[in-house]
């Protein structure tokens, strides 16, 4: 356990941690979650907020890492925060985190319980994008999926986010018909309104009155997050230990820069935030699309040539003067005209410049291959749309057709100088066969563009962009990405 007296070189929380309640249930611990709304609501604490002691978070795993819980636990659920930037490492002890669970393994009912209680206000989410169950293209849910058909046939016992959603919300309805905000933290736009959609669907099917109550008092805000977290290695957590002079097994590294803009649409009160950064507004849309084109784009155009290039971090690539200027007009000429709506204090130039130096970091290490992971469902969100804009108008789309051929060359598993890679997705069995049947790009375009879990049929039948993604990976494969990507 980490003995707060003896710790060296760090911050420490200047609040009472046994005045804290608990108002905020999170739903998909990670290092995300720790660096990011956790870390939001110690320093509201920090900050001498008196409110702040009424929403301490709790937060927990439905699925696995039933590891992670356990040091927190062994912890009293502190945990390191490391940050750095140009000026070097900063150590903070996050207080924030008043309890944690594990819900995996059918252990969901206790959960839900901790849900329906008077003391939750708020729920939050980092369950990635495939944990909403959600067709991203018609915002509906998978009705048809074997884990949304088993919670309905078992609701007391529900193992999905959103059927565990629905139970607990069942019960609040059923007992006091408190209010509640539902607030998702996942990079997706309009991440609220595909929430309730797959809530509120869900729960017509058990009860529709039940769906109704919730259509009226609960609230669905949608919310964008941003900050860098790359996954926890042995060796942050060595160098941790060697700073601050314990042992920490669950400590976050991250980057000094954090935003989080949410719709001010609360059911049941909020803390305030805004005092600490955090951007309340009345349209999350702006910046929903700024996110997502410019850094979440970028950083899958990172992922996906950088890995297939054998590049192994973020910093190594964008530190080649290649991708550097490729990113760059990416960023420039094809994602910051596409977004509209912001207010006149933002600057696309400005936030483009801030990106390269973000990714430029040397100390975060962030794997090209753990941002390539669940392509199927970031793809849809972070350049399809682009992509259809260009095309409809028009323009120029070279850079995207690039990054796809780039995606489907990393599908095949080897990079272009035959090392493995590393495929994490819900469709990898779908690439793997693919591969397995041909090595001609044409063919390979083809069948990749025809995944309807991906690309709507105006991809799938657009001739034109199939010729062009075609020649890309004839081109990469001939002359390599570097090459490729500098006559851009």
């Amino acid at each position: 356990m980490l003995n707060l007296q003896t710790l060296k070189n760090c911050q420490l929380p200047n609040y009472d941690r046994n005045k804290l309640k608990t108002g905020i249930l999170h739903i998909g611990i990670g290092a995300f979650h720790r660096a990011h709304q956790i870390y939001y609501i110690d320093k509201l604490l920090n900050s001498n907020n008196t409110d702040a002691f009424n929403w301490g978070y709790i937060s927990g795993t439905i699925r696995s890492n039933s590891k992670l819980i356990d040091d927190l636990k062994s912890n009293d659920c502190l945990y390191t925060l490391s940050t750095n930037d140009e000026s070097g490492y900063n150590y903070r002890i996050i207080g924030a985190l008043k309890d944690v669970y594990f819900a995996g393994n059918g252990q969901t009912q206790g959960l839900i319980n901790t849900i329906s209680n008077h003391s939750i206000l708020i729920v939050t989410y980092t369950v990635t994008e495939k944990g909403y169950y959600v067709d991203l293209s018609t915002q509906k849910l998978n009705i048809s999926h074997p884990d949304i058909i088993a919670d309905l046939n078992n609701i007391s016992a529900p193992k999905t986010a959103i059927g565990i959603t629905v139970a607990s919300l069942k019960k609040r309805y059923e007992t006091h018909k408190e209010a509640l905000t539902l607030l998702s933290c996942d990079n997706m736009p309009n991440n609220g309104k595909i929430l309730k959609a797959a809530v509120i669907e869900f729960a017509n099917k058990i009860d529709k009155n039940l769906a109704k109550w919730i259509n009226e008092n609960c609230t669905f805000p949608s919310a964008m997050v941003d900050r860098i977290v790359p996954a926890v290695t042995d060796e942050t957590i060595k160098n941790i230990e060697n700073a601050i002079g314990q042992n920490d097994s669950s400590p976050v590294a991250t980057e000094e820069f954090a935003q989080w803009v949410i719709e001010d649409n609360f059911a049941n009160g909020r803390p305030a935030l805004e005092k600490v950064g955090v951007e309340f507004v009345s349209d999350i849309e702006p910046f929903e699309k700024l996110k997502l084109t410019m850094l979440n784009g970028s950083h899958s155009l990172i992922a996906y040539l950088g890995a297939y290039a054998g590049l192994k971090t973020v910093d190594n690539v964008i530190s080649t003067k290649e991708f550097y200027n490729f990113i760059k007009k990416y960023m420039l000429e094809i994602a910051a005209p596409l977004v509209k709506g912001l207010p006149a204090s933002v600057s696309t130039n400005i936030y483009a410049d801030k990106l390269l130096t973000r990714f430029a970091n040397p100390y975060l290490k962030h794997r090209t291959e753990q941002i390539a992971m669940d392509g199927s469902k970031k793809i849809p969100q972070r350049w399809l749309g682009s992509l259809k804009s260009l095309i409809k108008e028009k323009k120029n789309y070279n850079i995207l057709a690039i990054g796809l051929a780039g995606w489907i060359l990393f599908c095949s598993g080897k990079d272009q100088n035959n090392h493995s890679l590393e495929i994490s997705d819900p469709l990898q069995a779908n690439y793997k066969a693919i591969w397995n049947e041909t090595n001609d790009a044409k063919i390979l375009v083809d069948r990749f563009l025809a995944l309807e879990e991906i690309f709507s049929k105006e991809f799938a039948d657009n001739f034109e962009l199939k010729q062009i993604i075609s020649k890309y990976i004839e081109a990469i494969r001939s002359k390599g990405v570097l090459e490729v990507i500098k006559n851009i």
